[in-house]
């Protein structure tokens, strides 16, 4: 893709998508990953004495992702512990 396509791409509409997920087992936080990376994004939505786990093997992991996300943009939804199981069907 060029520069110019990328610029001129349209902007990806979550509203929809994540309005469907929170009806179906309910969020606790989003984060939108921009410039900080996965590392200074989500701990924003944790509560203190909190933490997460992320499975790296369940998706495809950009080399920037988890340090700086400048050039790629991630929504992380996160839902209840018990509807976990719930998330992985469609």
């Amino acid at each position: 893709m060029s520069a110019l396509q990328a610029l001129l791409t349209p902007t990806v509409i979550y509203v929809k998508k994540v309005v469907e997920l929170h009806d179906k087992v309910g969020l606790k936080g989003i984060v939108h990953i921009t410039g900080g990376g996965m590392t200074e994004n989500i701990p924003r939505v944790i509560p203190k004495g909190l933490g997460v786990q992320i499975n790296t093997a369940s998706y495809q992991v950009r080399a920037s992702l988890h340090v700086t996300c400048t050039c790629c943009h991630c929504l992380l939804c996160m839902p209840d512990c018990s509807a976990i199981a719930q998330c992985h069907t469609r």
